[in-house]
């Protein structure tokens, strides 16, 4: 099921995943897709159970389970952009989660805008 999302949307790095809680839907999680290394994707997200951190295909589809992947918001940018939005996921990695300062929005928006925001802690 993942294997065939991240096809059908083209997804490339840098792209975000949004998913919405099975059952409730009332907020979207964020994980960024990061590609491929040996033959597996790849992503980094920010979770309450460990901060920022990678996370394995096989992880990803344990999370699905409790989260519907509903949508792709593309990185819009060029080749030298992406990678700098790359470079910003990869060194977030270790930072804590906090639901109002810095949650999995905020690192996606950080990651493709350069900027720590979430919507959804601000509605």
């Amino acid at each position: 099921m993942l294997k065939s999302f991240i096809y059908a949307n083209g997804l490339q790095e840098a792209d975000a995943i949004i998913a919405k809680k099975r059952g409730l839907g009332v907020f979207d999680h964020f994980i960024i897709y990061m590609g491929t290394r040996y033959g597996q994707h790849i992503f980094i997200a920010n979770d309450a159970s460990g901060g920022v951190r990678w996370f394995t295909e096989s992880e990803v589809i344990d999370l699905v389970k409790d989260f519907e992947p509903v949508k792709v918001r593309s990185f819009n940018g060029n080749y030298y952009q992406r990678q700098q939005a790359i470079a910003r996921a990869k060194k977030e990695i270790g930072k804590s989660y906090s639901l109002v300062d810095f949650n999995c929005e905020h690192l996606a928006n950080y990651v493709q805008y350069g900027v720590r925001e979430s919507k959804q802690v601000q509605n």
